[in-house]
Parts: structure tokens; sequence; C-alpha cells
């Protein structure tokens, strides 16, 4: 596809400049094509806009840019990398069966063959002198410096290596991360180093196409402001891994500069486990990263078994009894006494 680029230039002199520009194989357009410029030291602004034809991808094509007045002549020179194709750096899909489109621009004519690798579940490295149960470690990891460090062997075949170290505290935290590819596990001497060491909590390094081999991996947990935890993650991309990754159409054809579409599709990944994938186009160093990020399964709920419903039962009302009559009594006449008639002492 057609790339536009901006630059500005300042004259030395007073007058009208105008341009020519030629890269074989390339269509090249200057605008404006005229500067007027109304006395030195003047700035002007133009963009140069490239859309290849017909050079050949995946090399080399120069040409220049020629400024010339009635005075002076001045050139610049231009250098062009053609690419197979104007493709995505990344990609993302979700779920243990899924698919996602990717849209590309191809760069030549003909059939573009998709060359997939993975999908590769990442691993979780733990810190085993401050284990935190189900992560790396917590604001307490760390040694002196605050360096917690894993060996990882990189095996033969790897398309792509991803390292990623993630903070739960994307606010209150700053965690840095440095990779080596060393000399042994028992020889830390190294040959290549790559670093993300930025502000912020999350950091990342990602290796195309990595030599096979030992490598160090070291996190830093430069500053935290209250309780936390992070993970250190990690995939090596293996052709024919898991997840039957295809691509389809595969091969795809292309039509140069204009926009097309495949699609990628993966079954049977595991719950609760993110993979990495890598999609090469042709014998290019164009690459898409695929990451498939797989939720954990929901626990089904348990049924609670709905009662039956208990059928209305009337009572039978037993009727009170009725009490039995009490009888009246009569009552007993008491009979009146008759006091004992009196005696009376006979005076003397």
């Amino acid at each position: 596809s057609a790339q536009t680029v901006t630059r500005t230039v300042t004259s030395t002199e007073k007058g009208t400049f105008t341009a020519t520009a030629s890269v074989p194989g390339v269509n090249v357009k200057v605008t404006p094509s005229q500067l007027k410029f109304d006395r030195a030291g003047q700035t002007k602004t133009f963009t140069v806009t490239f859309d290849n034809s017909s050079a050949p991808v995946e090399q080399w094509a120069t040409g220049s840019l020629t400024w010339t007045s009635a005075k002076n002549t001045v050139r610049s020179p231009i250098a062009l990398f053609p690419v197979t194709a104007d493709a995505p750096a990344e990609v993302t899909g979700t779920g243990v069966d899924g698919s996602t489109s990717v849209d590309i621009i191809p760069g030549l004519d003909g059939d573009l063959a998709l060359d997939l690798s993975g999908l590769t579940p990442f691993e979780l490295l733990t810190d085993q002198d401050n284990p935190v149960e189900g992560h790396s470690g917590n604001e307490n990891s760390g040694d002196a410096n605050k360096d917690v460090a894993w060996i990882v062997d990189v095996p033969e075949g790897t398309t792509l290596s991803r390292f990623d170290l993630d903070s739960s505290d994307d606010k209150g935290s700053d965690l840095d991360l440095t990779v080596y590819r060393v000399v042994s596990p028992d020889d830390l001497q190294y040959y290549e180093r790559w670093q993300s060491a930025t502000g912020s909590a999350d950091e990342q390094v990602t290796i195309p196409a990595p030599t096979a081999g030992t490598y160090l991996v070291v996190a830093n947990i430069y500053s935290t402001t209250g309780p936390m935890t992070w993970d250190m993650t990690y995939a090596n991309v293996l052709p024919d891994d898991a997840g039957a990754f295809t691509a389809t159409p595969n091969p795809l054809a292309a039509v140069r500069g204009e926009r097309t579409a495949y699609e990628l599709s993966w079954t049977g990944l595991t719950a609760g486990t993110r993979y990495l994938g890598l999609v090469r186009y042709g014998d290019s160093a164009v690459r898409t990263v695929v990451t498939v990020d797989v939720p954990q399964a929901k626990t089904p709920e348990a049924d609670v078994p709905t009662p039956a419903p208990s059928p209305e039962t009337t009572p039978e009302t037993t009727p009170a009894p009725t009490p039995a009559p009490t009888p009246e009594t009569t009552p007993v006449p008491t009979p009146e006494s008759t006091p004992a008639p009196g005696t009376e002492a006979p005076r003397g």
C-alpha cells in the first residue's frame, strides 16, 4: 500500500525550487512539487508518497529526490524496502473454540502462503523464595536489588518468544523486565540483551525467531505503593503446537495493493489459559502475532430441587362436646336444733 512521509526543509536562498523524484519500480509523488521561499532561512514542509508498482519485495529499492532552483540543486537519497504485505502486528481472539478475521494489503501478485506457528500456552514463572498462590510474586518479592530471576530454555525451531510481566496494580507500581541470552545456566555472561523498563507497571519483551539456547529472565520490582501481586509468564511458539490452528484460505490469492482478508480459527483450547501464535507471510519477515485468551469455565450452579406443592388439606373440625348438664342439687334443710332445756341450780 502507498506510504507517505512528511519532511521539512530550510532554504539558504530566496527563490523557487522544483522537485523531481525517482525510484525504479516505485511511483513517487511530491506535494507540493514547488516550494517558493521569500528569504533565506525560511522553512517549508512537503510530503512524499511512495506506491510500489513493480519493485521486487523484500529487498531495497533506491533512488533520489532533487530540488532545483535557478541557482542551485539539492539532492536527497531515497531508500525503500517493499514488503510482502502490509499486515497488522497483533491480533487477538477469545474462547476454547473461535476465530478472528485478519485484513492485509498484499505487496505482490499471486498465491501468498500463510505460515502458522502455535498456538502455545503461556507458562507462569514463580518466585520460590516468596511463594504467592496463583501468582509469580507480590510486593515483598526480590533480593536486595528487588530482582527475581529464572532460567528459561528456548528450543530449536522456535519462531517467536514472548515474556510478559503484568502487575495487578497498574497505577501504583513500576516493574521492569530484562531478558538475556546467556552462555549456560552456570555461566551468565550474555550474548544478547533485551529490556523493557518504562515507567509503567507492565512490561513485555518479544523476540522473533530467537536463537535456541539458555535465557536469563529478570523481573525487577522497582517500586510499589501497597499490597499487590504480579505475574511473569512466557511462551515459546513452535510449529504445529496446540489448538488445531488454521488459516482460511491458505494460500491467499493476492493482488498487489488490493485489500483482502483471511480467517484464523482454533479449537480445543484449555479454559483459563492464554495462548500465543504467529502468522508469517511467505518467506518474508512480515509477521502477525496472535494472542488468544480463554476464560475460566464457569462453575455451573447446583440445581436446587423445587419442592412439590403440598396438597391443601381442610382440617376436619371436631365439634366441641356439649357439656353434660350440671344437676341441680336440692339443698338439704338444716334441722333447727332445739336447745336443751335449761336446768336451774337449786337455791340453797
